[in-house]
């Protein structure tokens, strides 16, 4: 486990137990990241750090009428962002 921040080390411990920071990456279709936030404590749930990153403020900067997200299920479901399936039936 890694050490314990000297500021608010109670913030950055996660359920999993250990002390972290979140990151969300946004790439494109090359793997090229268009949008990212670093920083918030690692306690802090996924979807409120993506409510306040700048790619969720401003979608239409970054997304375009056809254009999607696949995110993970922590993420709301919406016009542009499709969760994966975390158990695909079919494997």
């Amino acid at each position: 486990m890694g050490e314990a921040p000297s500021q608010d080390p109670i913030a950055y411990f996660t359920r999993k137990k250990r002390y972290a920071i979140q990151c969300q990456g946004i790439v494109d279709y090359r793997g090229i990241f268009i949008n990212y936030i670093i920083g918030w404590p690692g306690s802090i749930y996924n979807t409120r750090v993506y409510f306040n990153s700048d790619f969720f403020l401003n979608k239409e900067k970054y997304i375009e009428e056809d254009n999607y997200i696949l995110d993970d299920s922590a993420y709301l479901i919406s016009s542009f962002l499709i969760s994966l399936f975390k158990n695909p039936s079919n494997y």
